[in-house]
Formats: C-alpha cells, structure tokens, sequence
C-alpha cells in the first residue's frame, strides 16, 4: 500500500469550524495529511471554513464528496453533481481535486469511468477508524473514514494515528 488516506467526510456549509480546527490541530500534531471529502453546495457560505482551509492548506488534502449528498447512481443528476462539485473545488481553493469519495461509498462502474474522464479517481472503498484500530493497521483498503463532528471517532482518531506513525 502506498499511501494511507484518513478521509474526513461531509466537510461543507454547515461544518463547525471550531470543531473542524480540533480535528486539524491532531493531524498536524501528528505530522499526517488530513483528507478532507468535501460537499460543495454553498461551500462559500461558509467564509470562515473556507478561509480556515486556504490558511491551512498545505496540510489539508482537498478532495471531493458530493455537491450534494445524495445517493449517486449511473445518472445525469451524479455525473452533473460530480462535475460541479469539481468544479466548486477547482473556484474555490484554487486545486483541482484528484478524488471523489461518493456518499455512502456508494458508485457504480459507469461513474468510476466518468471520474476517469474528467480527471478523478472514484475512490468506494473504505474501513472505518474504529476497524482499523482493532486489527492494529493490518489491512488491505488505504482510505480511513471518520467525521470531524463525531466525538468518538475524535477521540478514536489519536489511537488510529499512533498506529499509523508506527
């Protein structure tokens, strides 16, 4: 395995930034990217989330959640919300991101193929932190998921780190 993602999901509108700025603190601390899947409606909204994450970037990793968190099947609407939640990404912090993390981790082989053409990389599987943890890091996915506004998979998050840096 290359690299280890821990994927921070359903960073948007309404995401506390305190909260969000804890999280952060711990992978800096750690010396570890923190992934964040972003959901991209209203983004802007949010001024001081996406000040906080342009002041902080060099150690956030900004990828792609959804432009809005629905379940994305071979459609129009997910392909049109893949693109512009790229899009949002690419305005917004100035990147173009390199993953999609779909909601649910949920995707279909015909949105894998359409990420591949616009540059992405549809990314469906995951475990989470609390797995992780039980089997000491010994697994085969390379993406970590756990959300910032959950308190234990906050407090989960420094034994999964220590772990990591192991």
């Amino acid at each position: 395995m290359d690299v280890m993602i821990f994927r921070d999901d359903d960073i948007g509108a309404i995401t506390d930034v305190r909260k969000f700025a804890y999280v952060h603190a711990i992978f800096h601390d750690y010396r570890v990217t923190h992934t964040i899947a972003v959901i991209t409606k209203d983004i802007q909204k949010n001024e001081r989330l996406v000040q906080y994450i342009k002041d902080y970037q060099s150690g956030i990793s900004i990828q792609l959640h959804c432009e809005e968190h629905f379940p994305h099947t071979d459609n129009q609407r997910s392909r049109d919300s893949i693109l512009n939640g790229k899009k949002t990404i690419e305005d917004v912090f100035g990147i173009s991101p390199v993953y999609w993390f779909p909601p649910w981790n949920k995707s279909t082989e015909g949105l894998a193929e359409y990420c591949k053409e616009i540059g992405l990389i549809a990314k469906p599987i995951k475990i989470s932190l609390d797995q992780y943890i039980r089997v000491e890091g010994a697994v085969k996915e390379d993406v970590i998921n756990f959300h910032y506004w959950h308190e234990p998979e906050v407090n989960d998050l420094y034994r999964a780190l220590e772990i990591f840096k192991k």
